[in-house]
């Protein structure tokens, strides 16, 4: 550097957790199914696990979805009715037909996502809402 340079260094100090308020730490770590599986059983019982007590009051199945979808065009191929059981806290369980003990149907595809729209979210037990998220998987 000549006469008359500058040098210049800005640095930047700052709270990471503060950026952008979206970054909640509450997220699904793995899945049962994992996401793309093409070959699970129908007796299967999917399952999220997060890393914090998930909130019975707010992950229900209004805030967290469980879908049958058609293979070839992946639209919704018929009602699927199913419970939301919380296992210790960290394991979020999705019950196919809880009235009848039957298992998924062969021959379709199966979603399960979080709902990132409506007035209720799925919570931990501290509030802080659930990252959206999303699997698919496929029942042979």
């Amino acid at each position: 550097m000549g006469p008359g340079s500058a040098l210049l260094f800005l640095i930047a100090c700052g709270d990471q957790s503060d950026d952008s308020g979206q970054d909640t730490g509450f997220k699904v770590t793995s899945t049962d199914p994992v996401d793309a599986a093409d070959d699970v059983t129908a007796g299967t019982v999917p399952e999220l696990r997060v890393n914090a007590d998930a909130s019975e009051e707010t992950c229900t199945p209004e805030t967290l979805k469980f879908e049958a979808l058609n293979l070839d065009d992946s639209t919704i191929a018929y009602d699927l009715p199913y419970e939301i059981e919380i296992q210790n806290g960290s394991k979020i369980r999705f019950q196919p037909w809880p009235d009848r003990g039957k298992g998924l149907f062969q021959g379709y595809r199966y979603s399960i996502s979080v709902a990132t729209d409506g007035e209720t979210r799925c919570t931990d037990v501290e509030g802080h809402v659930l990252e959206p998220f999303g699997i698919v998987f496929e029942v042979k």
